[in-house]
Protein backbone atom coordinates (compact mmCIF):
# COMPACT_ATOMS: atom_id res chain seq x y z
CA UNK A 1 0.00 0.00 0.00
CA UNK A 2 1.30 3.42 -0.91
CA UNK A 3 0.75 6.28 1.50
CA UNK A 4 0.83 9.97 0.68
CA UNK A 5 3.00 12.31 2.74
CA UNK A 6 0.05 13.51 4.83
CA UNK A 7 -0.89 9.93 5.73
CA UNK A 8 2.69 9.14 6.68
CA UNK A 9 2.81 12.21 8.94
CA UNK A 10 -0.43 11.08 10.60
CA UNK A 11 1.05 7.61 11.15
CA UNK A 12 3.96 9.19 13.02
CA UNK A 13 6.68 8.74 10.40
CA UNK A 14 9.38 11.30 11.12
CA UNK A 15 10.55 13.96 8.69
CA UNK A 16 13.84 12.21 7.84
CA UNK A 17 12.08 9.09 6.59
CA UNK A 18 9.58 11.15 4.59
CA UNK A 19 12.45 13.05 2.96
CA UNK A 20 14.27 9.77 2.30
CA UNK A 21 11.15 8.35 0.62
CA UNK A 22 10.75 11.50 -1.47
CA UNK A 23 14.40 11.30 -2.55
CA UNK A 24 14.19 7.58 -3.34
CA UNK A 25 11.13 8.06 -5.49
CA UNK A 26 12.69 11.05 -7.30
CA UNK A 27 15.63 8.80 -8.20
CA UNK A 28 13.21 6.15 -9.52
CA UNK A 29 14.62 3.54 -7.15
CA UNK A 30 12.54 0.68 -5.90
CA UNK A 31 12.73 -0.26 -2.24
CA UNK A 32 14.75 -3.34 -3.18
CA UNK A 33 17.26 -1.36 -5.24
CA UNK A 34 17.66 1.29 -2.55
CA UNK A 35 18.03 -1.34 0.17
CA UNK A 36 20.74 -3.11 -1.80
CA UNK A 37 22.64 0.15 -2.30
CA UNK A 38 22.31 1.18 1.35
CA UNK A 39 23.02 -2.24 2.86
CA UNK A 40 19.62 -2.61 4.55
CA UNK A 41 17.10 -5.46 4.26
CA UNK A 42 14.32 -4.58 1.76
CA UNK A 43 11.48 -5.69 4.04
CA UNK A 44 12.89 -3.62 6.92
CA UNK A 45 13.18 -0.56 4.68
CA UNK A 46 9.60 -1.06 3.55
CA UNK A 47 8.46 -1.21 7.17
CA UNK A 48 10.37 1.99 7.95
CA UNK A 49 8.81 3.84 5.01
CA UNK A 50 5.28 2.83 5.99
CA UNK A 51 5.76 3.66 9.66
CA UNK A 52 5.64 0.13 11.09
CA UNK A 53 9.21 0.44 12.44
CA UNK A 54 11.33 3.40 13.45
CA UNK A 55 14.69 3.86 11.80
CA UNK A 56 17.55 3.48 14.25
CA UNK A 57 20.68 5.62 14.19
CA UNK A 58 22.72 3.13 12.13
CA UNK A 59 19.96 2.78 9.53
CA UNK A 60 19.60 6.57 9.34
CA UNK A 61 23.34 6.88 8.83
CA UNK A 62 23.27 4.32 5.99
CA UNK A 63 20.37 6.04 4.25
CA UNK A 64 21.92 9.47 4.69
CA UNK A 65 25.25 8.23 3.32
CA UNK A 66 23.49 6.80 0.27
CA UNK A 67 21.73 10.10 -0.42
CA UNK A 68 25.00 12.01 -0.12
CA UNK A 69 27.10 9.71 -2.31
CA UNK A 70 24.51 9.07 -5.02
CA UNK A 71 25.61 10.25 -8.41
CA UNK A 72 23.01 11.49 -10.89
CA UNK A 73 24.63 9.38 -13.59
CA UNK A 74 23.55 6.28 -11.65
CA UNK A 75 19.87 7.20 -11.97
CA UNK A 76 18.04 4.42 -13.84
CA UNK A 77 16.96 5.39 -17.32
CA UNK A 78 13.29 5.86 -17.99
CA UNK A 79 11.55 5.63 -21.27
CA UNK A 80 11.32 3.16 -24.08
CA UNK A 81 14.57 1.37 -23.26
CA UNK A 82 13.59 0.50 -19.70
CA UNK A 83 10.06 -0.67 -20.46
CA UNK A 84 11.13 -2.96 -23.28
CA UNK A 85 9.30 -1.04 -25.97
CA UNK A 86 12.41 -1.14 -28.14
CA UNK A 87 12.03 -4.93 -28.29
CA UNK A 88 8.70 -4.76 -30.09
CA UNK A 89 8.86 -5.45 -33.79
CA UNK A 90 7.64 -2.69 -36.02
CA UNK A 91 4.75 -3.48 -38.31
CA UNK A 92 5.57 -3.92 -41.93
CA UNK A 93 3.93 -1.34 -44.13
Amino acid sequence: MTYCTRELAERGVDAFVREWRKWRRSMYLTISEAAACAGVRPDYLGHIETGRHNAGPTTRAKLDALMKRWDESLRPKRGMERRGRHLRKSRAS
